[in-house]
């Protein structure tokens, strides 16, 4: 038993030693972050599947993105917007008031999915998708994008005007809406990522919708951190120090 508790009582001076010389390599990136890094981030692009589970897991994602219906997510948007549908929308969430975050789901996987495989066939349904996105913000004349039923009303004559009635996940009658919002938005931006600041309609469509969340959330009395704690801050922040939001901002007059 002394043998065993001398063995590891060296064991850990011999850890302790190394790890005491060991040279903490840190990375500056001479951009606005205030701390240094130890790894950075890589670009799926970078890396490269090899046959076995990944990618075989990577082929039936594929499959099953493939199988949705581009027309069936715009659906809604489509409506709230004035516009004639040009497919029955899915079931399940999309009957509910969360209505809208599914294709904001699916512009981020599309985008993910092109830049792991650079199959056209997603980079085809970001374009189409995002085509039709800004036909509704044109329809609706104020860059608002939605799915859920009646939710421009009461976003902006509830919500942005101090009508706060928040419970559990419900909003005003609607439930987490800025959740939903903030799903498109991710959305967007992903595809915003894929096109490397090249698309002025992407830039656009974001744009847009933030200033339209922007004028949502600008009431000093706005207390609705019950449902859910004003989400889209998480994708504006991320994307503002990624691009800079000069770039999105300037790219609106853009065509």
């Amino acid at each position: 038993m002394n043998n065993l508790f001398k063995s590891l009582f060296f064991t850990d001076l011999i850890l302790l030693f190394f790890s005491c010389n060991k040279k903490d390599i840190r990375i500056q990136t001479g951009g606005s972050e205030i701390v240094s890094f130890k790894v950075l981030p890589f670009e799926i692009r970078d890396v490269k599947l090899l046959d076995g589970y990944f990618k075989h897991a990577t082929q039936l994602n594929v499959q099953s993105l493939l199988n949705y219906e581009p027309d069936r997510l715009l659906s809604k948007f489509r409506s709230e917007a004035g516009l004639k549908p040009k497919a029955e929308h899915y079931h399940g969430w999309e009957d509910n008031t969360i209505a809208g975050h599914s294709l904001g789901h699916y512009l981020s996987a599309c985008a993910l999915m092109y830049q792991t495989t650079e199959n056209s066939r997603f980079l085809d349904r970001i374009n189409y998708m995002i085509d039709e996105l800004e036909e509704c913000q044109l329809a609706d004349g104020s860059g608002y994008i939605g799915a859920f039923p009646n939710g421009k009303k009461i976003l902006e004559d509830e919500v942005a005007k101090g009508d706060i009635r928040a419970k559990g996940f419900d909003l005003n009658g609607i439930w987490v809406p800025y959740y939903t919002q903030h799903k498109i938005m991710a959305g967007l931006f992903d595809a915003f990522d894929l096109f490397n600041n090249e698309s002025w309609k992407i830039h656009q469509a974001a744009y847009r919708e933030k200033l339209e969340l922007k004028k949502q959330l600008e009431v000093s009395t706005i207390d609705f951190s019950k449902p859910e704690k004003c989400s889209p801050n998480e994708t504006t922040i991320f994307k503002t120090r990624k691009h800079g939001w000069e770039k999105i901002k300037t790219a609106n007059s853009e065509k």
